[in-house]
């Protein structure tokens, strides 16, 4: 497995207004009335880096999605606790991007990706003795991570180049999305979000 860098990931943030339409039902199906309403989304824009990206996005992507954003011959290697894609290979076990999971993604070439966020509420996240890939489900500051994990915590490594140790030199403050973390605790525990 190749070292993480700093930069890993860039990003910019758009916005586009997109229009939703809400349809009402009745006992016997679909009512004759229906109710267009105006909502505002928020897409995003993430840069993915040659090589190897340590990502954790809330979106429901899945691989053809990916494939279709960012190149079908781009995709080298998806690998993250919700399954594993590999370019040329029979054996593929990642469908799609899964809540709290994080994922390296290995590129041929720089790429950006647009995606549309979703929000979780009240997520746990289940964590095992060792080293965990997970997403942020939200932002959550390390003096909450430390309250809900205490002693257990032993390292976290961010796809944003930060890092924090029990044990030595720290920079990490907060896990945020769209980054994706490496998490190592001594035993199993949950990540409130």
């Amino acid at each position: 497995m190749k070292k993480i860098g700093k930069n890993l990931i860039s990003l910019s943030f758009s916005t586009i207004l997109l229009a939703s339409s809400v349809y009402a039902a009745d006992s016997a199906g679909i009512s004759k009335s229906v109710t267009t309403l105006g909502a505002n989304v928020a897409q995003k824009h993430m840069e993915l880096k040659e090589g190897w990206n340590l990502i954790g996005i809330n979106a429901n992507l899945t691989l053809d999605e990916l494939k279709s954003k960012l190149g079908s011959d781009n995709i080298l290697i998806i690998n993250g606790q919700g399954g594993i894609y590999r370019k040329g290979s029979a054996r593929i076990s990642f469908k799609k991007f899964e809540p709290g999971k994080g994922y390296y993604i290995k590129l041929a070439s720089a790429k950006g990706l647009d995606y549309t966020p979703i929000s979780y509420a009240d997520k746990t996240i289940p964590l095992v003795a060792g080293w965990n890939k997970i997403n942020p489900i939200s932002d959550l500051t390390l003096e909450t991570i430390k309250n809900q994990i205490g002693n257990k915590i032993i390292t976290i490594r961010g796809g944003d180049g930060t890092i924090f140790k029990t044990s030595g030199r720290s920079n990490f403050t907060k896990f945020t999305e769209p980054y994706g973390y490496m998490v190592k605790v001594s035993e199993a525990t949950t990540l409130q979000f």
